[in-house]
């Protein structure tokens, strides 16, 4: 199976030994991908270039996948809408609509896959159980 690393999972990766570890194991196997607004999410968090620049490069060794049709977010989102649940953040609408025109899990810690990937068709997978971590 492979992943698509979402930035919750990469958040408890940073504070949780366990999440950390399932984290560099996926990376080794090569079944940890990423893609662009996930990664930009994560940037936003460096306390300074230094540390942007060093989260940058090690993000850049994951494989790159994305949309080949942006509007395949805007159409999960309508779907959510229907279902009155389109106050949903917009990074998690394109994370999950980019795992499943991938066939792609995605790797998270928020409760926002469980409705996203329900009206994607995708899969999703917590890094830690729910309810546990930072």
């Amino acid at each position: 199976m492979r992943y698509l690393l979402d930035t919750s999972a990469y958040f408890q990766g940073r504070l949780n030994a366990e999440a950390m570890l399932r984290l560099k194991e996926l990376s080794a196997d090569e079944r940890l991908t990423i893609c662009m607004p996930a990664m930009l999410e994560m940037l936003v968090a460096a306390r300074n270039s230094r540390d942007w620049l060093q989260t940058r490069n090690a993000l850049a060794l994951l494989p790159r996948v994305e949309l080949s049709d942006p509007l395949a977010a805007v159409d999960l989102h309508g779907a959510l809408a229907q279902r009155g649940q389109h106050r949903t953040p917009p990074v998690d609408v394109i994370v999950a609509a980019t795992a499943a025109e991938h066939g792609l899990t995605v790797l998270h810690h928020d409760r926002d896959f469980e409705r996203l990937t329900a009206v994607s068709g995708g899969a999703h997978e917590w890094i830690i159980p729910a309810g546990t971590g930072h």
